[in-house]
């Protein structure tokens, strides 16, 4: 699957960057591609890299190599390829010692940075065996002391850092001196960061061999993503009015210092101890890029010089405001309510009192259509972010809403996630009052008073699509103006096609299913929450 759309980019891990040249992994069809294409005056292309006659392949982030391990009966055969410029060099190939693989299995590859060399992990067979490190130089074999989890890196001093499925810990010495709850997502020569995430939002923290001490953002902003390498922690960040930032901390310091230009929506990725994290950074105006610590390389899509992107306050309310560079006078405001992941949980609070909530945002886009001259707006909901706007319609006199992968029964919606504990006590806060009472189930699709396109992926595992399609009938019954546009897959899609699908049914509901008066556009975003 060659990588031709920000959906396929937006599935690419970076492993490796040699010279300025970068070489990622795809989630979606598990192979190896190379970019390098430098600046963004140009998008860049991805080259494939072909490992067709590989048997095991394994990487290690910020290790420009290629390890082919092959075990066979006790033997593991080791093929390590170069990646260059060009894609993979000449291997160089070994044999070493190993367990037998009627005993054990390979199940990772980790760094250890007290030998400064690369382990492979061989997990066993039986319960009753020892798990083992093999290291990929010298061949050495030796046991790990009882730890909870799978290895994951050994610092400097020593210390195993291990993971599982209800957290991490820590072995230095054969005795335990350390465990906690969180997932690793980046291992450095002395510390590891720690992420604990919830539909709330995520902490991070740093671990040592020495204890763990929590990561704390400059104040009103939310960090979404960290990674580190020995000498820098960045994190990715959002800010209700300075807007989205990357952030640099020493990993001896305690401070955050902020990057001076905005990033876009950004991914940071660890590169392991020696080379700093990679981020990716994507936006409406800014098109995709690679930001590495030998320069930017450019991303698959192009920068847009005709539009900008800013950070607005209309009525106190946080937004993002994106527009042509001159707009025409007579555009349409369209105003796209957020949920799910797209609000990162910024605005969570204003989750607990609903009708204050969509007061305000009506307000708000009153302000912007006065101050910008716009006489006529749309409303794009996705997720809860429709639930929201087919209660903002009653406000606002929009020509339409546009409602993606709806919540639209909100009793249907809390009924099918009840049996999640953490579910249920995040609905308890934001929705017991309303249990119940007047704004229970589908209230709104009776008094939303304007043409409603709904647009339901016929997987949906969050919102049942019988639900969608029951509230969209009985909108019909009671004399309402609502289609049911289907597009195929889930919530969020999975593939490049129902990403493609699901974009071409929002252009068309946005612009084709306009009046004969044309129009431009602008869009506001008033991110309101999370599904």
């Amino acid at each position: 699957m060659p990588v031709e759309s920000l959906f396929e980019e937006d599935h690419l891990v970076p492993i490796a960057l040699v010279g300025s040249t970068l070489f990622t992994f795809s989630q979606l069809d598990g192979c190896l591609y190379r970019i390098s294409n430098q600046g963004q005056a140009e998008p860049g292309g991805y080259e494939q890299i072909l490992l067709s006659g590989f048997l095991a392949p394994f990487c290690v982030p910020g290790h420009p190599f290629v390890y082919d391990l092959i075990h066979d009966s006790a033997t593991l055969t080791v093929r390590e390829f170069p990646l260059v410029a060009t894609g993979l060099g000449q291997p160089r190939e070994r044999a070493i010692p190993s367990p037998s693989n009627q005993t054990h299995r390979i199940a990772s590859l980790i760094p250890d940075a007290e030998e400064a060399t690369l382990r492979v992990v061989f997990e066993p067979l039986t319960a009753a065996g020892d798990t083992l490190l093999l290291d990929l130089g010298c061949g050495d074999l030796r046991p790990v002391a009882p730890s909870h989890g799978t290895p994951k890196c050994i610092f400097a001093d020593g210390t195993l850092v291990a993971e599982s499925e209800v957290g991490w810990s820590m072995v230095r010495d054969g005795n335990s001196v350390g465990h906690g709850a969180g997932l690793i997502v980046a291992a450095a020569s002395e510390f590891v960061v720690i992420k604990r995430s919830n539909k709330s939002g995520a902490r991070f923290s740093v671990v040592r061999g020495a204890g763990e001490a929590e990561i704390v953002a400059p104040p009103g902003w939310s960090l979404i993503s960290v990674a580190a390498s020995d000498t820098r922690i960045t994190a990715y960040g959002i800010h209700a009015e300075k807007g989205q930032h990357l952030l640099h901390m020493d990993p001896c310091d305690d401070c955050f210092t902020l990057a001076e230009a905005q990033c876009g929506t950004s991914q940071v990725f660890a590169m392991g101890a020696a080379t700093d994290p990679v981020i990716r950074s994507t936006g409406l105006a800014i098109g995709s890029c690679w930001r590495t610590q030998r320069g930017l390389i450019a991303g698959i899509a192009a920068v847009r010089r005709e539009l900008t992107v800013s950070q607005i306050t209309p009525a106190g309310l946080p937004c993002v405001y994106v527009h042509a560079e001159q707009p025409p006078r007579g555009q349409e405001l369209v105003v796209c309510l957020h949920g799910g992941p797209d609000s990162h949980e910024l605005d969570d609070l204003r989750w607990i009192n609903w009708q204050a909530a969509i007061r305000e945002t009506a307000k708000a886009v009153a302000e912007v259509m006065a101050t910008r001259r716009t006489p006529e707006v749309s409303i794009f909901g996705v997720s809860f972010g429709a639930w929201v706007g087919l209660q903002l319609a009653e406000h606002v006199e929009p020509r339409q809403v546009v409602a993606m992968s709806p919540i639209i029964n909100l009793q249907d919606h809390l009924q099918l996630h009840g049996d999640e504990p953490e579910f249920r006590r995040w609905a308890a806060v934001r929705f017991g009052p309303t249990a119940g009472g007047p704004d229970d189930g589908e209230q709104h699709t009776r008094k939303c008073p304007v043409r409603v396109v709904v647009i339901a992926p016929d997987e949906d595992e969050v919102v049942l699509p019988s639900s969608t399609r029951r509230s969209t009938d009985r909108a019909t019954v009671h004399g309402r103006e609502w289609s049911l546009v289907p597009v195929p897959g889930h919530h969020y899609p999975r593939t490049s096609a129902a990403a493609e699908h699901r974009w071409a049914s929002l252009v068309n509901a946005i612009v084709q299913r306009r009046d004969s008066n044309k129009r431009a556009f602008s869009a506001i975003d008033a991110s309101t929450g999370s599904s």
